[in-house]
């Protein structure tokens, strides 16, 4: 089986210190996801949380929560446009 190599991460990528106060960094994480998309926000928030558990478990969980804040606001928002007659 193939290791999977997480390329690294650019710092400040997010523009999240995660020293703000709760509310505003993920003020600044819903702007950042209206411009470049829930999946690519969570995802980078995902990897930040794995490769902190052990040495910075408070980040780690700080991640997680935002990312599970996120996900949550955006549940239901995509539309998906079905075909309305099959050829």
């Amino acid at each position: 089986m193939k290791r999977k190599v997480i390329p690294p991460l650019k710092r400040g990528s997010l523009g999240v210190n995660f020293a703000w106060t709760t509310k505003r960094r993920r003020q600044q994480e819903l702007q950042l996801t209206k411009r470049i998309g829930e999946r690519k926000v969570g995802s980078k928030l995902q990897a930040l949380a794995v490769l902190n558990k052990k040495r910075n478990p408070r980040l780690a969980r700080k991640a997680m929560a935002d990312r599970h804040y996120l996900a949550g606001s955006f549940k239901g928002k995509r539309r998906v446009n079905y075909p309305t007659d099959f050829a």
